[in-house]
């Protein structure tokens, strides 16, 4: 009940060298641990979080895991500087 996708900084369109990682966890019950891939050293910004007790926007810095509560969506996009 717990997925994770990565979306490659990769657009047809325009540059854009920032990749996503989209988190879910659909378990009504369980904590769900995402081991995050290894980015260019500069760690994750969080763009969207629907856990209640979480910090919108915070820096995911120096993590290898993050945990995520029941029913709850993060979205972290790559920091380039």
């Amino acid at each position: 009940r717990c997925i994770a996708v990565e979306l490659p900084g990769e657009d047809v369109k325009e540059e854009c060298e920032r990749r996503l990682l989209l988190l879910v966890n659909m378990h009504p019950t369980h904590d769900c641990r995402f081991n995050l891939p290894a980015g260019q050293g500069h760690g994750w910004s969080q763009l969207l979080d629907t856990a209640p007790d979480e910090g919108w926007g915070a820096e995911v810095d120096h993590v290898d895991a993050v945990t995520l509560p029941p029913r709850s969506i993060r979205l972290l996009a790559e920091r380039l500087t």
